[in-house]
């Protein structure tokens, strides 16, 4: 069963089964991994495929500038689960970034670069840093 679910996961990826269109990598469940933007990954032979879309919002505190308030970024993800459409989840860090899905819970372990106040982050330099568990 294992090897049929693996072999529709790489069918619907190859046939274009996600709408991000950065290389899509395979990693183990409860495996951390990072994603630049516009990427994908498919965890294990869970038929997930789970992207990073980018980050929406950043208002954390630069790294060269003393703060009050440690702000917080807002990181877009697209979840698939095939054969079912794609769903796209917010999460804000810091705290607790996580998101149930499925069966599933999708944990946002770290954001990079951090801000600086000198100079603006190009929103496709961001690199995110994922774990997905089942629930």
């Amino acid at each position: 069963m294992r090897s049929l679910a693996a072999a529709l996961l790489t069918l619907a990826v190859a046939c274009g089964g996600s709408d991000m269109t950065g290389p899509t990598r395979r990693v183990a469940l409860g495996q951390s991994f990072e994603l630049r933007v516009g990427e994908t990954a498919t965890i294990g032979g869970e038929l997930l495929v789970v992207g990073f879309a980018g980050v929406s919002s950043d208002s954390r505190c630069p790294i060269d500038v003393i703060c009050v308030w440690a702000g917080e970024a807002t990181v877009e993800l697209t979840l698939r689960r095939l054969p079912r459409p794609e769903d796209i989840v917010e999460l804000k860090t810091p705290g607790a970034p996580q998101a149930r899905y499925d069966g599933y819970t999708v944990e946002v372990r770290a954001l990079l670069p951090a801000p600086r106040a000198s100079q603006p982050t190009d929103p496709s330099s961001y690199v995110v840093t994922l774990v997905v568990e089942r629930s």
